[in-house]
């Protein structure tokens, strides 16, 4: 990659202060590349870089001038480098260098972020509360989430008690804060995590009254902007335990899709939703019941067959 540290300072990261812009406008600093992938520079951008565990957003960038016709170009990927330059990988030729832009964050994309992001703070501090083990690392996937902790053997009932717990956070709607504090109120803060940078700015997000971690992610503002929380699985991982959970629009859809996926079931077995687990047992064991008559059936008949019997 590129990085233009001796031409100025860093790019300002507005949804630092405020994950809730999606939309700014910027100059054009400068054409880069990032891993040998061409991208924009701006001096400023509101486009959340890949990092973290945490995805990049995406979205557009409209040019506003030194353009003709105007047009608009897709930000397909945002990277930062060691400098702190944002790159924006877009598709479509590049601006020209001071042109003014302005960009447009996928605001349905940056709300499922949030979510995911503050919903694992709450379940690492959950799960650290409760014994459950303390959090070495955590992935925002595309289409999963993950919590790695550092010891196995957890049962199902304290997994629940975390997720339950968190949820009747949420219900709460605590406020939920992100800022840069002074190297003196840092010190003081009750963080769960040490910041991995020692002499950097530090960020730190902090859940009223729960939870305190340095990072650098967007996150709600409210805890009932995340709505709900759900853990999908556990599995031993490395020597301690990988959970995947879902939470926000995403939790809503995975839900929404289950109790689809049983309404349809109930329907096909002719019960209601409430009883098609049972009914599904029922017909297992008479499957079970009918294999073994089969079994016993084909036993007598290769008996009498070995006896010379059965049909002439």
């Amino acid at each position: 990659m590129t990085g233009p540290s001796s031409r100025g300072p860093a790019t300002v990261r507005l949804e630092q202060d405020d994950a809730r812009c999606v939309a700014f406008e910027a100059a054009v600093r400068m054409h880069a590349s990032f891993e040998g992938a061409p991208s924009l520079v701006l001096d400023r951008s509101a486009f959340y870089p890949e990092s973290g565990g945490q995805l990049a957003d995406l979205g557009a960038l409209d040019v506003l001038d030194g353009a003709s016709p105007p047009w608009s170009i897709a930000v397909r990927d945002v990277q930062i480098d060691a400098e702190g330059w944002v790159h924006h990988l877009v598709e479509g030729p590049l601006p020209p260098v001071d042109a003014r832009v302005k960009g447009r964050v996928d605001p349905g994309r940056r709300r499922l972020h949030t979510a995911l992001h503050t919903a694992q703070h709450m379940l690492s501090r959950a799960l650290l509360e409760l014994g459950a083990g303390e959090t070495v690392s955590s992935r925002l996937g595309a289409s999963g989430c993950t919590i790695d902790l550092d010891r196995d053997g957890l049962s199902e009932a304290r997994l629940a008690e975390a997720e339950s717990l968190v949820q009747s956070l949420i219900d709460e709607d605590r406020p939920v804060r992100a800022w840069f504090p002074e190297l003196e109120e840092l010190a003081a803060l009750p963080l769960r995590r040490a910041p991995k940078a020692e002499h950097a700015r530090v960020r730190v997000v902090d859940v009223q009254g729960f939870d305190v971690s340095p990072c650098g992610g967007t996150h709600v503002l409210h805890t009932s902007e995340i709505g709900v929380v759900r853990m999908l699985s556990s599995q031993r991982y490395k020597g301690g335990t990988r959970i995947v959970f879902s939470a926000g629009g995403r939790a809503r859809g995975e839900l929404r899709a289950a109790h689809d996926t049983l309404e349809a079931v109930a329907r096909a077995l002719g019960v209601p939703a409430a009883e098609a687990v049972a009914s599904t047992g029922r017909l297992q064991a008479q499957l079970e019941a009918l294999g073994m008559e089969l079994g016993r059936t084909r036993g007598a008949l290769a008996y009498a067959l070995a006896q010379g019997g059965g049909p002439g």
